[in-house]
């Protein structure tokens, strides 16, 4: 049994062997996902030039090719195999300088 890492820059499963998909065309394309982010942020202002920062984005990713493609091979196998949405929260905290 295969076990993908979705979350890798590399194009490898985690036995060391290359991911191929089920069409032996595999891309690396295969693990990009398309994701939907919405949020807010904020400005405060220390002084006229000196600010800080803050932002949150809640996000939610679709199934990318190589999600999709190992549910299809749970399938063939009878298994009731299905993908999930992806989901995530994203904080960042900056200081800025305007000149």
């Amino acid at each position: 049994m295969y076990y993908f890492l979705f979350f890798a820059k590399s194009h490898r499963l985690l036995d060391g062997e290359e991911y191929k998909g089920l069409d032996d065309k595999g891309e690396p394309g295969d693990l990009s996902a398309l994701w939907f982010k919405f949020g807010g942020g904020l400005d405060y202002s220390f002084t006229e030039k000196i600010y800080l920062r803050f932002e949150a984005l809640y996000g939610l990713r679709l199934a990318n090719k190589s999600e999709k493609d190992a549910k299809d091979q749970y399938q063939d196998y009878g298994a009731d195999a299905d993908t999930l949405l992806g989901h995530g929260l994203t904080v960042k905290l900056g200081v800025g300088y305007k000149f």
